[in-house]
């Protein structure tokens, strides 16, 4: 079978997407097959470590932004006892 594939395609990816094209059904992969092989393995642990990199970003970020030492005006103003800009004191 003669296939012009882009040359940005890696041969690990041709390797599983080409038997996927064969005109012989019986010559394909199964779904089993295609889900064990060493390039979706492969993709799927990449996307899953990506994931877990971005959720730990978002929770650092979190964190930054108002987690732990960090207080809103109003937890320190009710905690002094002094009034937030704009309140009157009574």
């Amino acid at each position: 079978m003669c296939v012009r594939v882009c040359v940005c395609v890696s041969q690990e990816c041709l390797s599983w997407l080409l038997p996927c094209l064969s005109l012989n059904p019986s010559e394909r992969p199964s779904a089993a097959g295609l889900l064990a092989h060493p390039y979706f393995v492969s993709t799927l642990q990449r996307m899953e470590s990506e994931e877990e990199a971005m959720q730990m970003a978002q929770e650092e970020e979190g964190m930054s932004e108002g987690g732990a030492g960090a207080h809103r005006a109003e937890d320190v103003a009710s905690s002094t006892g002094s009034p937030l800009k704009g309140e009157q004191s009574k």
